[in-house]
């Protein structure tokens, strides 16, 4: 396209006409969400004396639609359900193996923007194998959460970092596909089986190890007890100061083995949980209230670039073919796909 100085001029004129319009349209926008987000914000610094379960739903019902509007202007889609349990399914790239239960909530929303596909490469046994993978991935991801109240948890622990009743709302970004059940506040880390037979195996060789060689008086002490006590044998067991101090020892490296055990697997549950939480912490991009006025620039923006293509292609088009009948709306719409 080319135009002239006067042109030109006329355009800039249009796009600050347009650009205060939106402007204008989506701060209403903005106090709307705001102000029915009050009583679902939970870092609110304010609390309400007085407050209307009825004024409480309606509020949340319209924070909703409000904000399915400004995903719809900014250009997100809708993640359904069925996706969410493919990512549930699928491998995940971080090595993980991770749960979430679903009827925690009370409803939840995930919506993406800019599907893309990459690659990268990932390590096993240990850094010995590299393996190219390639994988799809939102440049942007919005989640709303609803929790369910305090007495859906009554039978059970309340997950860490969970608030009954609560309503949060994140923004994250670069998101693998993949790995969209990492971005829920309940998932769980599990272990898989490789890591279980990790720690398992070398614990049964180094237990019968222990047993053989370093418990075998302490084992047969015990027995003779235990033959003593269930009536196999008459002659009573002598506890002398030698077999005291050998059933201490046997009972104090049995405790050692045991908590050696169980330190390794706390280690590697930890190295789990911090891997999870190192990738959410690159992802993350705002909470609650700050995701909307991200979003609602978002929005403004995306209509603004698509109203003023819109013009733009419509003045092109009248400059170059005074004469003919212009543009429909499916060539235009076309035309603005192609950009």
């Amino acid at each position: 396209m080319s135009w002239t100085e006067d042109e030109q001029k006329a355009l800039t004129s249009i796009a600050s006409l347009l650009s205060d319009l939106f402007h204008f349209e989506y701060h209403r926008d903005l106090e709307t969400l705001k102000n029915t987000y009050v009583e679902l914000n939970p870092d609110r610094d304010t609390r309400q004396v007085f407050s209307a379960n009825t004024e409480a739903k309606d509020n949340q019902s319209t924070f909703i639609n409000k904000l399915e509007d400004i995903l719809t202007a900014a250009n997100y889609d809708e993640i359904s359900r069925a996706e969410l349990e493919q990512a549930l399914a699928s491998e995940s790239l971080v090595k993980l193996q991770l749960h979430v239960n679903f009827d925690d909530f009370e409803k939840v929303l995930f919506y993406g923007r800019g599907e893309q596909k990459r690659s990268a490469v990932i390590e096993s046994w240990f850094g010995l194998r590299k393996i190219p993978v390639n994988f799809k991935r939102y440049d942007r991801v919005v989640i709303f959460f609803q929790i369910k109240e305090s007495q859906h948890f009554s039978a059970r622990e309340i997950p860490q970092g969970l608030i009954p009743g609560a309503t949060l709302l994140k923004l994250f970004r670069n998101v693998p596909k993949a790995d969209l059940e990492m971005l829920f506040p309940n998932t769980e880390v599990r272990m898989r089986l490789f890591d279980k037979l990790l720690i398992g195996v070398p614990a049964v060789v180094s237990g019968g190890v222990v047993l053989t060689t370093k418990l075998g008086s302490t084992l047969l002490l015990i027995a003779a007890f235990a033959s003593f006590w269930l009536g196999f044998r008459n002659e009573p067991v002598v506890l002398d100061q030698t077999a005291l101090i050998a059933l201490a020892a046997g009972l104090a490296t049995l405790g050692g083995f045991f908590w050696k055990q169980f330190s390794k697997f706390k280690n590697r549950k930890i190295q789990f949980m911090k891997t999870l939480t190192d990738n959410l912490y690159f992802w993350n991009l705002d909470n609650n209230a700050g995701v909307f006025y991200r979003l609602i620039d978002d929005a403004e923006e995306e209509e603004f670039k698509e109203a003023f293509l819109a013009y733009a292609f419509l003045f092109n088009h009248a400059q170059q073919s005074k004469n003919s009948e212009g543009l429909n709306k499916q060539e235009l719409e076309l035309l603005l796909l192609l950009v």
